[in-house]
């Protein structure tokens, strides 16, 4: 609910034409309807910015509602929280029956590009700083156009995954 209220400038529960826009999961239908919501980035993008998004979505996980029918240029990202699939184990609560849970997409644009296990986890939040560095590089040194950069951490859910390279650290 906060981040389509960031995107759009409306209270989460006027999100969606006064439907609202509430906690989604794997199994949710729904996301931020196009068609009823502008977002800050489609607006940017009329004044000549580059978009792009890095982390998590969470605002609908089917194609009509991902980042890029919402104005972004570039996605790379998870469509929900890192504690939405089978590494959570014992969150069964929110899943309504017969429902198991589905390894989280890595998406990049639209396309499902790997389904991720938990050594996978670990090693995104790398990967999109790595990423959204490069949108940035991108934007000032070879588009030279002004930008608009979202990232999200996945790493504000639990589980919390230790990258390989600091496994045994403190």
């Amino acid at each position: 609910p906060s981040r389509a209220a960031l995107l759009t400038g409306r209270y989460a529960p006027r999100v969606n034409e006064g439907k609202g826009l509430y906690v989604l999961f794997p199994h949710s239908k729904t996301g931020l309807e196009d068609e009823m919501e502008v977002t800050i980035t489609e607006l940017l993008k009329e004044q000549g910015y580059k978009t792009g998004l890095y982390g998590k979505w969470h605002l609908g996980h089917l194609p009509q509602y991902l980042p890029c029918v919402h104005g972004f240029d570039e996605f790379l990202g998870i469509p929900y929280p890192n504690d939405h699939g089978p590494e959570r184990i014992g969150n069964s609560g929110w899943r309504p029956n017969g429902v198991s849970d589905p390894a989280i997409p890595l998406i990049e644009q639209a396309q499902v590009i790997k389904r991720c296990d938990n050594n996978d986890l670990a090693e995104l939040p790398a990967l999109f700083t790595r990423e959204a560095c490069k949108f940035i590089y991108r934007s000032v040194k070879e588009d030279k156009k002004p930008f608009y950069l979202q990232y999200a951490n996945i790493e504000t859910h639990t589980p919390w995954f230790v990258p390989k390279g600091f496994e045994g650290q403190s």
